[in-house]
């Protein structure tokens, strides 16, 4: 194989890694705001101002 048909094949899978690491990222903020819906509904809305950390941190 040359150099430019090799480059372009890791470009790709670099792309390919890009768009999954991105998908992943925001099916875990989806399901952490699902979660954060499920607290409020099941204990009101000042469930989200009584601790400073949040369960979503990180994601």
């Amino acid at each position: 194989m040359d150099d430019k048909r090799i480059d372009t094949l890791q470009n790709n899978e670099m792309s390919q890694k890009k768009r999954n690491k991105e998908k992943l990222e925001k099916e875990a903020k989806i399901r952490c705001a699902n979660f954060m819906i499920e607290m409020i509904k099941k204990y009101g809305a000042e469930i989200g101002t009584k601790s400073d950390s949040s369960a979503c941190d990180g994601v």
